[in-house]
């Protein structure tokens, strides 16, 4: 059901619901606090992109025109700073000015992953392998010795993950030397000297900047790293066999010599993280729901509780921050919701849901009630967003008085 509303003294409708879109949410990005994007699916009914726009924090979107075919989706998107991004799919796009104008990129296929470690060099990975840039994605070729995750401590010095070990490069990415042969998972860098990874199913740990490195402790199972400061970072991942996956969280506040097991805080795992700052740290679960964390990631809190939407097999997304206070997340259909507290609270700033809707009715104080499919519930009061709410049921619900 499409909500249009009119004023009787004025035959002219305005759309409601669902906005931005009805359409899966594959990606968020903010490169500013007022200026956000989300990646989409492709409507292949409409003469609109898969790349939509709001410049007031999500008070209002605009449908850009990207992919330029209007007819191809988009998978994710990913912004490196404030005026550097790219978008991925299909086709794959740069800006260079925050997202004002966009640039057509190479086709390699089927992208659905990719990301910059600095304005030059970035790795994708899709149906064609993995790839790596040198030129901030005008030109790609398969990277080398397969690397699949890197690290950098600045423009020139970083590191990669590979099956056969851990790779160093001094000179941006144009040639990297092994530095510690294994099957490497993960990379990460706490400062210039600083480096951290995990090979073997081991944490490592080196002092001179990924040049030489010392097994530290098992890893059991962890297989990928977030650095929330110099001196914390979380090993996370999912290791054991179905029906009884292993997703603990191990903590290291001394800079990745001692490890503390802080056990299964997500029981479906983790989609990804983002630090609002070096004490705040925000998580989100395969199931939409949100996770605040106010020390450095030793304790957590669910501060958000998805009312139905659920992150699809091909979202990339985890929360943004633009700045410390303020933070986006999207997933499913048009849902997309914002934090201006640091993750402490989430509310919903697209407005209605993908869902087919049955019925509406209005209410004597002026509140508006729209039911659906699986147990879809969104109230509004005729000018306000229409907001999602938990199901009373998962069954369809057909009328509301």
């Amino acid at each position: 059901m499409l909500i249009l509303l009119t004023s009787m003294a004025v035959a002219q409708w305005n759309r409601q619901s669902p906005l931005p879109t009805f359409l899966d949410v594959r990606g968020v990005a903010a490169p500013t606090a007022q200026r956000v994007f989300i990646a989409t699916n492709d409507d292949s009914f409409d003469d609109g992109g898969s790349l939509f726009e709001s410049g007031d924090g999500g008070a209002s979107w605009v449908q850009r025109d990207v992919p330029f075919s209007l007819a191809s989706p988009l998978n994710g998107i990913f912004f490196l700073n404030e005026n550097l991004g790219w978008v991925y799919g299909n086709d794959n796009y740069r800006t260079t000015d925050g997202g004002t104008t966009w640039t057509a990129l190479p086709v390699l296929g089927s992208t659905y992953f990719m990301e910059f470690y600095t304005p030059d060099f970035g790795v994708t990975t899709g149906n064609f392998g993995v790839y790596a840039s040198r030129d901030g994605g005008l030109n790609w070729e398969p990277s080398p010795e397969g690397m699949f995750t890197f690290a950098f401590a600045d423009a020139q010095n970083g590191i990669g993950a590979a099956t056969s070990g851990v790779y160093r490069t001094t000179d941006g990415g144009v040639t990297f030397t092994l530095v510690q042969s294994g099957d490497a998972a993960a990379v990460a860098f706490l400062s210039g000297s600083v480096a951290l990874a995990i090979v073997d199913d081991n944490f490592m740990r080196s002092t001179d900047g990924g040049a030489t490195w010392s097994t530290v402790v098992s890893a059991e199972g962890r297989s990928d790293l977030k650095v929330i400061s110099g001196d914390v970072v979380l090993a996370y991942g999912r290791s054991g066999v179905f029906p009884n996956f292993d997703f603990r969280t191990f903590r290291s506040a001394d800079g990745g010599q001692s490890w503390t097991d802080l056990g299964t805080i997500w029981p479906d795992g983790v989609l990804g993280f983002a630090v609002a700052d070096p004490q705040t740290v925000v998580a989100a679960d395969p199931r939409g729901s949100m996770f605040q964390s106010t020390d450095a990631g030793q304790n957590w809190t669910q501060t958000f509780t998805s009312p139905g939407p659920l992150p699809s097999f091909f979202n990339s997304a985890a929360p943004v921050f633009a700045d410390a206070q303020t933070g986006y997340f999207g997933y499913g259909a048009g849902f997309v919701i914002k934090t201006t507290d640091g993750g402490a609270s989430w509310s919903q700033i697209s407005s209605g849901t993908g869902q087919s809707l049955n019925d509406l009715d209005r209410f004597p104080d002026g509140k508006m009630i729209a039911v659906g499919e699986g147990g879809t519930l969104l109230t509004s009061n005729g000018a306000s967003p229409w907001v999602q709410h938990s199901g009373i049921t998962p069954f369809d619900l057909m009328a509301v008085q």
